[in-house]
C-alpha cells in the first residue's frame, strides 16, 4: 500500500473540524428545503388546481412555516434549556398568531405527522400557548425514525370526527383511508390501496388496545374501502387533472369522514409504502 493510500485511509478516520461540521450542516439545511415531500412543495400546487371544484375532495386549511438556519440547528441539538424552549415557543406563537383562532389544530413537520402518538399532534385552545414544546417532541421523534429531512413546521385545520369512531395510536379516529397512486405525466391513476390493509395492520400493531380496536373495525374498513375505491380514484383524477408543477407518480392519501373525503397527505410513489398492496382500478 502506498503512502498516499495510507494518508487517505488515515484521513477517513480523523474527526471532522468545526469548519467541516458547519459546512456539512449548512448543506443539509439547504437540502432539507428542496425535499419534494415537503408540504410547501406539493400543497400549493394542489391547492391551486384549476379542476378542484369538479371534485368532492377537500383539503384542510394549512399554514406552513419555514424555519431559519439557527432554529433548525437548535432543534437538532440537545440544548433544550427552559429559556431556549420558551424563546422557540414565543417565536412559533408569533408565526401562527390568530390562525384558526379558537379552533383545534393539527401540527406536523413538512414531511412527518407523528401519528403513532396522535394526541401530541393536536393543538387545542388550552395548549396553544405550548406549541413550541409540543413541536419539539414531534421533531425529536422525526429524527429518531430518520424522517427529519425538512425545515418546515405545519399547522392544519383539524378534521373533527363525524362518525364517533374508536381510536388507535392514542386518540386517532380509525377512519377508512385510501392511498391512490397517481401519474401526473399521464394524468391518470396507477392504482389504489387500503391504507389500513389487514395484512399490514395485523402484524404491525403492538399495543393491545389498538389490536382490539382494529380487529373490531377491520370488516367495516374493508367494506367501505371496497365500496368506495373506484369513486375515490375517479375524484382524485378529477382533482389532479388541473394541477401544474408536479410530475411523475405520487401517492395521494384520502380520508373518509362520513360523507366527506379529504386529501390529507402526498408523497412520491417511490417513497411511499403500500405499493406492493396496490390494486388496479377498472372504472
Amino acid at each position: 500500500m502506498s503512502k498516499k493510500d495510507n494518508f487517505l485511509i488515515d484521513k477517513m478516520f480523523l474527526p471532522e473540524s468545526e469548519e467541516e461540521i458547519e459546512t456539512r450542516r449548512r448543506k443539509n439545511f439547504e437540502l432539507s428545503k428542496l425535499n419534494p415531500e415537503n408540504m410547501s412543495y406539493w400543497f400549493p400546487k394542489i391547492e391551486s388546481s384549476t379542476t378542484k371544484d369538479n371534485s368532492i375532495l377537500q383539503i384542510p386549511i394549512t399554514r406552513i412555516i419555514q424555519m431559519d438556519y439557527s432554529t433548525w440547528t437548535w432543534l437538532r441539538s440537545d440544548d433544550y434549556s427552559d429559556n431556549n424552549v420558551k424563546v422557540f415557543n414565543d417565536v412559533l406563537l408569533g408565526k401562527i398568531q390568530d390562525f384558526m383562532d379558537g379552533k383545534k389544530l393539527f401540527m406536523k413537520t413538512g414531511i412527518f405527522s407523528d401519528k403513532f402518538v396522535f394526541d401530541k399532534t393536536i393543538v387545542e385552545d388550552k395548549n396553544r400557548e405550548e406549541v413550541g414544546r409540543y413541536f419539539l417532541d414531534i421533531y425529536y421523534n422525526s429524527m429518531v425514525v430518520g424522517a427529519d429531512t425538512t425545515s418546515e413546521i405545519v399547522f392544519r385545520e383539524y378534521i373533527e370526527d363525524k362518525e364517533e369512531l374508536p381510536t388507535i395510536y392514542y386518540g386517532m379516529p380509525l377512519h377508512t383511508e385510501f392511498r391512490v397512486f397517481y401519474d401526473f405525466d399521464e394524468k391518470k391513476s396507477v392504482g389504489v390501496a387500503n391504507y389500513w390493509h389487514p395484512d399490514v395492520m395485523e402484524i404491525g400493531l403492538y399495543n393491545k388496545k389498538d389490536q382490539t380496536v382494529y380487529s373490531h373495525e377491520k370488516d367495516r374498513i374493508v367494506k367501505e374501502y371496497r365500496e368506495n375505491k373506484e369513486m375515490v380514484v375517479s375524484e382524485v383524477e378529477k382533482y389532479m387533472d388541473g394541477c401544474s408543477g408536479l410530475s411523475g407518480r405520487w401517492s395521494v392519501d384520502v380520508m373518509k369522514n362520513a360523507e366527506d373525503y379529504w386529501i390529507i397527505d402526498m408523497a412520491r410513489m417511490e417513497r411511499s409504502a403500500l405499493v406492493d398492496m396496490m390494486e388496479e382500478v377498472i372504472k
